[in-house]
């Protein structure tokens, strides 16, 4: 086994290295993962993510080693230029949710970046980045968060094992959305039974709360409103769903299947 990051905008997760493999998730620019086997079939190797995520990834995503990312994207999308101007040689784009480390910030809005798997500086604007979070905030400030940045995806395509604002699913919207803000949840769609998800009832749930269905999972915005990402035609994407009749978005057939709320408090 060997310490590696993902040095492409996104390294696609399949759950088997064969061509027809399901798409189970995607590992984002800067993230890690431990190489369980090499070169298993089709230039595929066998990886779990450091949030405990396993399948098959291409081995031309990842470089060797550890990247000690201390910035986050919060932008849609970063662009590494090859000098801190905007008319410079874009080297590549990264999505929302990438990871980098930030060497230093210039007076004039550029962050100097050491990208993975490169010798060269790049160059990024610093609007576009976070401090990554470390921990997490105090409860109503973390709440707070979660919900901004969970909105931040707001009208973002569906696209099932997603986790862009090019394209997303339910659990990935949740799962980026507490990760960008210091917190681990298990990325699929699945009543929580382990990990630092506890299962509370509709009634204690509060903004920033997970909500829990068959197969699909949601996050509570207060007032009997949620936000997920739904693949239901006419929607097709990150909306805003209801518990009440009178809404627009409402959504009475995951009323009458709600399993459970979850919170990490």
């Amino acid at each position: 086994m060997r310490k590696a990051t993902v040095f492409l905008p996104s390294a696609l997760l399949y759950a088997s290295a064969t061509s027809e493999a399901v798409l189970q998730d995607e590992i984002l620019y800067g993230m890690e993962v431990i190489v369980n086997q090499e070169a298993v079939l089709n230039g595929m190797c066998e990886v779990t993510s450091d949030y405990g995520y396993s399948g098959f990834v291409s081995s031309g995503a990842l470089c060797d080693g550890k990247y000690p990312a201390n910035r986050v994207v919060t932008a849609r999308s970063a662009h590494l230029m090859k000098q801190p101007r905007v008319d410079s040689v874009q080297e590549m784009s990264v999505p929302q949710g990438s990871l980098l480390i930030c060497m230093s910030e210039t007076a004039d809005g550029w962050s100097q970046i050491q990208p993975a798997g490169m010798s060269d500086i790049l160059y990024t604007r610093t609007s576009w980045l976070a401090q990554r979070a470390e921990q997490i905030a105090p409860e109503p400030v973390f709440r707070r968060n979660v919900v901004r940045t969970a909105m931040s995806y707001l009208h973002t395509p569906y696209q099932f094992g997603g986790k862009t604002s090019s394209g997303i699913d339910c659990s990935g919207l949740c799962f980026m959305s507490y990760l960008k803000n210091g917190a681990v949840i298990w990325r699929d769609a699945v009543k929580p039974s382990k990990g630092i998800v506890k299962p509370i009832s509709l009634q204690q749930a509060k903004p920033a709360d997970l909500l829990y269905f068959p197969g699909h999972m949601a996050l509570y915005l207060g007032d009997a409103r949620f936000l997920h990402a739904t693949a239901r035609a006419g929607d097709d994407g990150v909306c805003i769903g209801s518990f009440r009749k009178e809404d627009k978005g409402y959504r009475g057939d995951l009323l009458k299947s709600f399993i459970c709320a979850g919170t990490i408090f």
